[in-house]
């Protein structure tokens, strides 16, 4: 994520460099979304700082401690493998290519964090009554940067704000529980709502990490933030890389576009396959499985049927291919099937589709349409 943000490096390629990386013995296993290192590993620093100081440029602080024990140690949260690291094995001394030492770095950074002293700030928070309305404020005043020093280069302006404001020094005045105080001024700002930003590379990646921020069922949310969301290190670049290569998703500078054709597909698939809450559904059997409540095959027998239903209850729709203007594309049970109704608002193609209160007809140029119309007997009814 960060090498996208800084680098603009794509997280297929980043994976790339650090395989690559990984099989000339520079970093250990890639693949792994682990953040804890074996107990034992606390042993190897030494050997591990070696390798940074003769592949790095990054300059090791004095206030490094190689022998501080953080939590980062813990081998009882180690599965498959291990966090991502220098090698402690490493034998080659070579100057590493441009984008490699870039990625090389990152991960040296974050090593070298681990021996650093604690983030310290001091936090003010005051709670105001005025007229019976409460009115809060908070301030912060860093004490000691401790390991942030070591990434504060790595951070950006949207970390920052979702840091709190880490990098302000202006602490709130000295109060008392209890004191009274005078309110000399209030002033009413209007001002209008934003539209979400545009995901970039970096940021869907997060997304897709802390895909529980998007569900609103408590049950579920609480789920998929104990799991790894959607994909896992080893395969959210490929998804990614894969949606831009099929035309899904269209990138524009560093933002990430859907196109057409995917705002098509799933205007047309059930909603319960287009929401993340699907994944939280899943990881329940998985779990099942791992505590043998459930056997594989039972598993497998449910998704097979989850995956009938769903491909019968798909909508077939017509879109514009991104090549030919005139050329079309089918998605749906019914291939390159035509429709003789057209929008009245735009003039794209209508097609029947399910819903909850029974079949309807909607736009194929949705979400930039969204015209509807009641179905009787196989024909839209246009209000007037």
């Amino acid at each position: 994520m960060i090498a996208s943000k800084k680098f603009d490096l794509s997280p297929a390629k980043t994976l790339e460099i650090c395989q690559k990386l990984y099989e000339q013995g520079i970093l250990t296993y890639p693949r792994s979304d682990c953040e804890f290192l074996p107990d034992a590993h606390q042993d190897e620093a030494e050997k591990v700082f070696a390798v940074i100081e003769k592949l790095s440029p990054a300059k090791i602080p004095q206030t490094v401690d190689k022998k501080r024990k953080t939590p980062v140690f813990n081998s009882k949260k180690v599965e498959e493998h291990h966090a991502i690291i220098p090698s402690a094995s490493c034998k080659i001394s070579k100057q590493l290519e441009k984008d490699e030492a870039l990625v090389f770095e990152l991960v040296a950074k974050r090593y070298i964090s681990f021996f650093m002293p604690d983030f310290e700030f001091l936090q003010v928070n005051i709670n105001a009554d005025i007229d019976g309305e409460l009115f809060t404020a908070s301030g912060r005043q860093i004490l000691n940067d401790g390991w942030k020093f070591v990434e504060k280069d790595l951070q950006d302006k949207d970390d920052e704000k979702d840091n709190n404001d880490d990098n302000s020094s202006a602490p709130l005045p000295e109060t008392f529980e209890g004191e009274n105080g005078s309110c000399n001024d209030i002033k009413l700002l209007e001002k209008k709502t934003k539209a979400p930003t545009n995901f970039t590379e970096a940021t869907l990646l997060k997304a897709m990490n802390e895909v529980y921020r998007y569900v609103k069922d408590s049950e579920i949310r609480k789920i998929l933030k104990e799991t790894d969301g959607i994909g896992t290190a080893a395969t959210q670049a490929t998804i990614i890389k894969e949606l831009i290569d099929s035309g899904m998703l269209i990138k524009k500078g560093k933002n990430l576009i859907s196109s057409q054709s995917a705002r098509s597909l799933i205007h047309a698939l059930p909603e319960k396959i287009t929401l993340p809450d699907l994944t939280a559904v899943w990881e329940t059997y998985f779990r099942k499985i791992k505590n043998s409540e459930m056997s594989i095959n039972e598993v497998i027998r449910y998704i097979e049927e989850a995956i009938r239903e769903n491909i019968n209850s798909a909508q077939p729709i017509t879109v514009q291919s991104t090549n030919t203007e005139n050329s079309q594309k089918s998605y749906g049970k019914k291939s390159l099937q035509k429709s003789n109704v057209t929008c009245p608002r735009c003039g794209a193609p209508m097609f029947l589709r399910n819903g909850k209160n029974g079949q309807f007809w909607g736009c194929s140029n949705y979400p930039e349409c969204k015209m509807t119309a009641n179905d009787n007997n196989g024909k839209p009814i246009f209000k007037k």
